[in-house]
């Protein structure tokens, strides 16, 4: 770590100042502070869709280090094809009710990871 050196000059004017520059030489070691990734909107707990209709849902996060991957789940396994932070199948079927959350990940050297409440979805008019 380089030592900075920052100068300052003041002027003779007002309130007795007298004119002078002077120097100020600081030390240390640099300081990195991440803000924890959290999420800012969670999923809901349960969620209802009808049967045909778009089942959609999404999270947001802040903290950690853009850009953030998202691989949702349901049921524990990972559903293809969602990898935003908003989730969307159209034509929701009675083989989508089931428990889903998200996982997102920052992009920093070491990685910060997190998950979301699991919303439980149900689907009406599913047999």
């Amino acid at each position: 770590f380089l030592a900075e050196v920052r100068q300052h000059t003041w002027s003779s004017g007002t309130n007795g100042v007298v004119a002078a520059t002077f120097s100020l030489r600081l030390k240390g070691k640099p300081v990195s502070y991440v803000v924890p990734l959290a999420f800012v909107k969670n999923l809901d707990k349960t969620l209802t869709v009808n049967t045909g209709a778009l089942l959609t849902m999404s999270v947001s996060v802040n903290g950690g280090t853009p850009p953030y991957k998202y691989a949702w789940k349901k049921d524990g396994q990972p559903v293809e094809g969602q990898t935003t932070d908003t989730f969307s199948k159209a034509n929701t079927q009675s083989g989508d009710k089931g428990a889903y959350t998200c996982e997102v990940t920052d992009s920093a050297e070491q990685p910060q990871s997190i998950t979301s409440d699991a919303s439980t979805v149900t689907v009406n008019g599913a047999g």
